[in-house]
């Protein structure tokens, strides 16, 4: 099978959008045909073929994700059968996308292509964060950093429930797009026989100092954790992006400009 690009730089944005509308595998039928195609090609079912080779979908929903994509603009139909594929820096200015910040894409990722876009998606949610406290850019960093991510920002942003917005974490770790960490915090303030008769005396919160942290916090008792002889807080999980992060030049001079997430 012939390959037209080996690499391909995802827009962020992109991904929240696919993972937001839930359209993974019409927006992973887009991204085969700009490694496979140069802009455009002939013949539907032939399209559908060659496309296969690269997608964990076979016919009839690669056919469903055309029409999505013609219905949506990103392909134009013409005459004789033709189909024209627009460009990624198209579909990012019709779309009124904000951001240059990307991830960069290989054609085997295409297999995990749910998976691929929710570690696309965390990734920008990593860099959102860290520009937030003005971390070194990617460039100049010595190593890949961790940022604390809830199930409830993944929530709120993707319009998902807890347990699929969980499943969708999990999943990204499991095919080594990620790395995902529980954060336990080591409460100071507090011993475990004294949390037992909290409990005892039905208390749901308790203000307690945290190792690390400037001033007290009030914790919800069900989020404590005994391990080993201390008591910890479950704070949101340590997440690490195994992708690369890119920028697609002339969409925005700075990808960090806006806190916004991307």
């Amino acid at each position: 099978m012939n390959v037209k690009s080996s690499m391909l730089k995802v827009p962020c944005e992109m991904a929240c959008f696919a993972l937001r509308e839930k359209v993974e595998s019409q927006v992973g039928v887009y991204l085969a045909s700009q490694f496979h195609y140069s802009g455009k090609a002939r013949n539907v079912s032939s399209i559908i073929k060659e496309l296969e080779y690269y997608l964990p979908i076979k016919d009839r929903q690669i056919r469903r994700g055309i029409n999505w994509l013609i219905d949506r603009g990103w392909v134009q139909q013409a005459p004789k059968k033709w189909y024209f594929f627009k460009s990624i820096d198209r579909i990012h200015r019709l779309e009124n996308w904000k951001f240059a910040r990307a991830t960069k894409m290989n054609p085997k990722d295409l297999k995990h292509i749910k998976e691929y876009l929710a570690a696309s998606f965390f990734s920008s949610l990593i860099e959102t964060g860290l520009w937030g406290i003005r971390t070194v850019p990617p460039n100049r960093r010595t190593e890949t950093p961790k940022f604390p991510i809830s199930l409830s920002t993944i929530q709120k942003i993707l319009n998902r429930s807890e347990d699929n917005a969980r499943i969708l974490r999990n999943n990204a770790q499991k095919y080594n797009y990620i790395s995902n960490e529980e954060n336990l915090v080591n409460i100071t303030s507090i011993t475990p026989e004294m949390l037992k008769c909290l409990k005892h005396q039905g208390v749901e919160n308790i203000k307690a100092q945290l190792f690390g942290y400037p001033v007290s916090e009030v914790l919800a008792v069900d989020r404590i954790r005994y391990r080993e002889g201390s008591l910890f807080v479950q704070k949101p999980n340590l997440i690490k992006s195994n992708l690369k992060i890119k920028s697609r030049r002339g969409l925005n001079s700075n990808p960090y400009r806006d806190n916004n997430v991307a």
